[in-house]
């Protein structure tokens, strides 16, 4: 029997087999280029550039670290009496202190003495205060140090309330080590030649304060001034002391009715220090040894 099939309007004929599809590739832009003579000279300056960047570090690090501890770059010296130095400064003595480094750093020593100098920055930021550590790094790398004579930076990692840097200084002077004498000085001041000669046989009398006349230029009635134990007759820079004697904190109160009370702090330290001290410990050089810049 035939059977008649009624085609719908949907039916469609079978879709053919999926065909597999391949993106054709693109030809390859890479061109092979000669080695030219120019490239040659090039490619052989390479360790070149290598060998000389490494040098350059090496001599980078060898410097002394700005941002070390206070270490000294010698071990302690044999010699009988070892004289600390601190410096109080600041990147506004950038030109002033390299000279009172190698004024101090520069002449010889007595036998009995050596010296530990210790720079710290007394108005401290930490971009600012790099690139000074960093400068006075490259001035002291050209003087020749001896196991007599060692430098040191403080690392400023503390917050304070800083008066003129009277606040750093009596942060940082206890924790100078090693110690027979001291000296506290600023970065804008200048030492002559025979300073060192002529404490250290002040030194060998066992003096516990040795002061020396000095140039100030301060507005006074000489810029020429003859030191002695009264106030706008000394100054930092222009004593030493003996570590043996109770060192008094420059944040000691001072009297409020003192309108320069904050500049004379100087005057008040000495006044506490030489406290109880006989005459005959003091010694007193009637020339002039150190001036400011």
């Amino acid at each position: 029997m035939r059977t008649n099939t009624i085609k719908s309007r949907y039916d469609f004929p079978p879709s053919p087999p999926p065909q597999s599809y391949s993106r054709p590739s693109k030809p390859s832009r890479r061109i092979s280029r000669p080695i030219t003579a120019f490239r040659r000279r090039y490619l052989l300056c390479i360790p070149f550039l290598v060998v000389t960047f490494l040098i350059f570090v090496s001599k980078k690090t060898s410097q002394i670290s700005p941002f070390s501890p206070p270490s000294t770059l010698f071990p302690p010296p044999p010699t009988a009496h070892n004289l600390c130095i601190l410096i109080r400064t600041s990147p506004s003595q950038t030109h002033t202190l390299p000279l009172l480094l190698r004024s101090l750093l520069i002449p010889p020593l007595p036998s009995n003495l050596s010296i530990s100098l210790t720079i710290v920055d007394t108005d401290f930021n930490f971009t600012t205060s790099r690139n000074f550590y960093t400068s006075i790094t490259q001035q002291i790398n050209l003087i020749p140090l001896t196991p007599q004579k060692r430098v040191s930076f403080y690392p400023k990692s503390f917050t304070y309330d800083n008066i003129y840097g009277y606040s750093t200084t009596s942060y940082v002077l206890p924790t100078l080590q090693n110690c027979t004498y001291n000296l506290i000085t600023n970065g804008d001041n200048y030492y002559l030649p025979q300073f060192l000669t002529r404490i250290g046989s002040e030194i060998e009398k066992k003096r516990k304060f040795i002061m020396y006349d000095f140039l100030s230029h301060h507005p006074r009635q000489s810029n020429v001034i003859h030191v002695k134990l009264e106030r706008q007759y000394i100054d930092l820079g222009s004593f030493i002391f003996t570590s043996n004697l109770e060192i008094p904190s420059f944040m000691q109160d001072v009297p409020l009715n003192d309108r320069l009370r904050d500049f004379a702090r100087d005057w008040y330290f000495v006044e506490a220090l030489t406290k109880g001290i006989k005459e005959q410990d003091v010694g007193v050089l009637r020339e002039v040894l150190y001036s400011h810049q």
